[in-house]
């Protein structure tokens, strides 16, 4: 069980959802504990966002569930967060989120992500302050970066600032993870350039995302 544990975990960090869950589930014939339930519960919540599978996720809850009536850990609660937010219950992983923090207040991820579930509810000066706290513990976290500069320019109406935070976020990705499984990326960075009447980098970075996407009709209609 231990050797298939960590085939799954390898598949988990590299995208390879399904491969993973095949792993765990090898794991699982063999043993029935926390560490091997909590792995399934994160792959199953990672597959079923990357598919857009809701089944996946009401997996992933049974399991989440499950834990939960054990003594979960701040791990557990973002993970069960994530599986909320995924199915839409942005309130409810906001409870989750906080919990998480409650048990450990430096995980700049749960911050991040509690950020965005308080964009989709539109309290927005929440959303900012989150986002702040997650820069504050790392000043180079992707996603934080990311989704600040596109809420500064979606909502606050700040392309120049928007574009400066976008334009780091991208620059400091060297492997290009977040970047390129995040296609509207390109879309948003598009979107700033054309309200700053700089047709030229608009055209790059559409042209980018169509590379990527050459049917998407948010990338074609910009």
């Amino acid at each position: 069980p231990i050797i298939w544990y960590y085939i799954a975990s390898c598949e988990y960090q590299i995208y390879n959802y399904k491969k993973a869950l095949i792993a765990i589930n090898k794991a699982f014939e063999f043993r029935d504990d926390s560490t091997i339930r909590t792995m399934k519960a994160s792959i199953l919540t990672e597959y079923g966002q990357d598919s857009k599978d809701a089944s996946l996720l009401e997996l992933a809850m049974e399991e989440y569930n499950f834990l939960l009536n054990d003594e979960p850990t701040s791990v557990t609660f973002y993970n069960y967060a994530n599986c909320l937010k995924a199915l839409e219950k942005f309130t409810e992983a906001i409870i989750f989120y906080n919990k998480s923090i409650d048990l450990n207040p430096n995980d700049e991820k749960v911050w991040k992500n509690l950020g965005s579930s308080y964009h989709e509810i539109e309290n927005y000066e929440k959303e900012m302050q989150c986002y702040d706290n997650a820069l504050t513990l790392n000043p180079n976290l992707t996603e934080a970066l990311f989704s600040k500069g596109v809420t500064l320019f979606k909502v606050f109406n700040k392309p120049e600032l928007a574009l400066e935070l976008v334009l780091k976020s991208i620059e400091i990705d060297k492997e290009k993870n977040f970047e390129l499984n995040f296609v509207y990326t390109y879309f948003w960075v598009a979107e700033i350039y054309l309200a700053l009447d700089d047709f030229e980098n608009a055209k790059y970075y559409n042209k980018a995302g169509l590379n990527i996407e050459p049917s998407d009709n948010y990338f074609l209609n910009q």
